[in-house]
């Protein structure tokens, strides 16, 4: 139940967006149709309102855990009837008075009577920072079934949530076996991968204008793997004017992907890379190299590299 209403939260912040951006002068409310309905919900099936009646910035749904009502834009009352719209209801005079047992209206679960236009940012920032605590598999798996209106603005509020930096930097404590200096049992489960939330639309465009065809339409993952990225990092020693990684810096991979000081595409070897670049304190500039390749819709981290003040370029 709560996964399908985060999933139906977000829909409804990105449609609610889409339904202003393109002009519709009506909004028609739909009922799902479910199996038991909530009796008010149903009542207002059919409900034809201008798209800035107040009524919207109230009962826009889903309007409680579990409601599958949906909302229709139309240019016009012949288009809105078209949609299923019924000219003939309105609304009646104490559509707004709040239900005592919640404090919103009437048919509205507690909590729930707020416009999406006013909460999309505060919907995308909650959402983030519950998939920044949640497994890999399931972050990941959220991230590719929100709307694609809302997908970039959730992926970068998931890279920006305090949780998901925190997240990180636990996972690498444990892929490194220590916290503090202190050893980490090696009974502790640890996942063999760790999301990075989605690429932008904006960076997949960028890495296909260089490399043609590279992604479809599909999203994009970064990620970061335990065994081939992390171990191997600990095999050989640093290279000069740059030292080792600690898991505080990896807690800055959102930090470096959403703002980084510049973002260039490269080649190391065969492989091509796109590399982010960003300065942090005393002079040092964190580098994280991430590979892809042609057909498979990812983008994983191949290197993390701390430059020390003064290094030279290197690679």
């Amino acid at each position: 139940m709560i996964w399908k209403t985060n999933i139906s939260t977000s829909y409804a912040a990105g449609r609610w967006a889409q339904l202003n951006a393109k002009g519709f002068k009506f909004l028609v409310y739909r009922h799902s149709h479910a199996e038991h309905p909530r009796l008010q919900h149903l009542a207002w099936d059919g409900l034809i309102l201008p798209i800035d009646h107040p009524f919207w910035q109230s009962h826009f749904p889903p309007n409680g855990w579990g409601c599958g009502c949906s909302v229709r834009g139309a240019m016009s009352m012949a288009m809105a009837i078209r949609l299923g719209g019924d000219p003939s209801k309105k609304l009646p005079s104490d559509w707004a008075m709040p239900d005592p047992r919640t404090g919103a209206p009437k048919g509205i679960d507690r909590g729930w009577d707020h416009a999406p236009g006013a909460t999309v940012a505060n919907t995308i920032t909650a959402l983030a920072e519950k998939a920044g605590k949640w497994p890999t598999s399931l972050a990941t798996n959220f991230m590719h079934e929100v709307p694609a209106a809302t997908r970039d603005a959730i992926a970068t509020g998931y890279r920006d949530a305090p949780s998901t930096a925190d997240t990180i930097r636990r996972w690498v404590e444990r892929v490194l076996g220590e916290r503090g200096g202190a050893p980490i049992s090696p009974d502790v489960l640890v996942e063999p991968q760790r999301t990075l939330g989605l690429a932008t639309e904006n960076l997949k465009a960028q890495i296909n204008g260089v490399v043609p065809e590279t992604f479809g339409g599909e999203p994009v993952d970064m990620l970061m793997l335990r065994d081939d990225v992390l171990a191997s990092m600990r095999q050989t020693p640093p290279l000069p004017g740059r030292r080792w990684p600690t898991a505080a810096d990896f807690a800055r991979l959102g930090e470096v992907i959403n703002q980084p000081d510049s973002v260039t595409m490269e080649t190391v070897g065969q492989l091509p890379m796109v590399r982010f670049r960003k300065a942090i304190r005393n002079g040092e500039v964190i580098e994280a190299f991430f590979s892809f390749e042609a057909g498979r819709q990812q983008l994983r981290l191949w290197r993390l590299m701390i430059r020390t003040s003064g290094a030279a370029h290197i690679l």
